[in-house]
């Protein structure tokens, strides 16, 4: 689940803008989505700061799909710089 948050000058597609127990904020080309709700492969949805509680994710880190996947990435959530 996601909704739309104000962009900021210094947004980056695809880059992690900040993170909070609220959500995790992602710059678009338009401006940001937070991501508020995420269901990890294989389990249920859940609330960005249940996901986040075993998880460091860091503003500048890279938002990779599940598509896309990465051996060194939990799941293909995200990637540091």
């Amino acid at each position: 689940k996601t909704e739309i948050a104000p962009s900021s000058s210094g947004d980056q597609p695809g880059k992690i803008a900040r993170v909070s127990d609220h959500g995790i904020e992602v710059g678009t080309s338009d401006g940001r989505i937070v991501v508020t709700q995420l269901q990890p492969e294989g389990k249920k949805r859940m609330a960005a700061k249940s996901f986040l509680a075993g998880r460091k994710i860091n503003p500048g880190d890279e938002w990779v799909s599940s598509e896309t996947p990465n051996p060194k990435l939990e799941r293909g959530i995200c990637q540091g710089p």
